[in-house]
């Protein structure tokens, strides 16, 4: 809860941000704070029978990539019609209530360890020179999500290019065509159940390569940007199922560790894929941006192929 509170806090600054400097702080703030839902996908997991896991993890991790989208379409539209620090201020308002139906119904859990903190940060460290399949699927999901980044972060610079002409609502509302493919993160989550989770992460991948090839051949085209967007969305969504599953089963005791490890090495390939897919836009255009994500997304072929 005290983490909820810190975001509506750092929400509320960035609203009232009277200058860049104020606004940057306060964006860190947001992105420090924000981590506070993906405190709950350990938990689930920790609270479901070990036979259903796969598929109440991809019933979360569905909520958040949708949320993620929506949040897309939403802003674009109030930032059109208000600006943009009304996206600040219904965000503030949005997790204040979401932080009174937290306090309200979520379920208490004990700890699975009783280290202090300097000592669980130190031991993530050793998760991950003791857990050869953790480095592998943390580099695999860099990759994917450094892709997808790569794509949503330039999609803005492409709309407003002579042959679409569009605007942030037009983003957004593409944005919530990936809501499609979001909602396969359940359907995902079962398959990794009863199949394995290597399979589907090596699809995911394959699918990411095939929407970046729909974005690259199909250029200017509305048709191709929606069909690739709901290829991609569910390939990244069952792909980041797939891959939380194999790291959870590793210790069930260090799943917030764990977790941490995961969402972290993801959220980095994400500022990645941002960095120099937005360099890659610069230099060759919408083009670069889409062999980029093919090349990220074959690294990660090839590397969940690995035995």
């Amino acid at each position: 809860m005290a983490g909820l509170a810190a975001l509506v806090a750092a929400l509320i600054g960035a609203a009232v941000s009277p200058g860049f400097v104020w606004l940057a702080v306060a964006s860190f703030a947001v992105g420090l704070f924000a981590t506070v839902a993906q405190q709950i996908v350990p938990l689930a997991v920790h609270l479901a029978p070990p036979d259903k896991q796969g598929r109440v993890l991809g019933t979360v991790t569905g909520g958040i990539l949708i949320g993620i989208l929506l949040a897309r379409t939403v802003s674009g539209i109030v930032s059109d019609l208000w600006g943009w620090p009304y996206v600040f201020w219904l965000a503030a308002v949005v997790m204040s209530i979401v932080g009174a139906a937290l306090a309200r119904w979520l379920p208490r859990a004990m700890p699975t360890t009783d280290l202090s903190y300097l000592h669980l940060l130190g031991s993530l460290w050793t998760l991950v020179r003791k857990h050869s399949v953790l480095r592998r699927v943390v580099a695999v999901q860099f990759l994917i999500f450094a892709a997808f980044i790569s794509f949503w972060s330039n999609l803005a610079l492409l709309m407003a290019e002579p042959q679409y002409e569009l605007g942030g609502t037009a983003v957004g509302l593409l944005a919530l065509v990936g809501v499609v493919g979001a909602l396969s993160a359940p359907i995902a989550g079962r398959f990794s159940d009863r199949r394995g989770p290597a399979v589907v992460v090596s699809m995911g991948a394959g699918l990411v390569i095939l929407a970046f090839l729909i974005f690259g051949l199909w250029q200017g085209s509305i048709i191709g940007l929606l069909a690739g967007i709901v290829i991609m969305d569910l390939a990244v969504q069952s792909s980041q199922v797939a891959n939380q599953s194999r790291v959870y089963a590793l210790d069930p005791n260090a799943r917030s560790r764990l977790n941490t490890i995961f969402m972290a090495t993801m959220l980095a390939g994400g500022a990645v894929g941002a960095g120099i897919g937005g360099a890659a836009y610069a230099a060759w255009g919408w083009s670069g941006t889409c062999a980029l994500g093919a090349i990220s997304a074959a690294l990660a072929l090839l590397l969940s192929w690995k035995p």
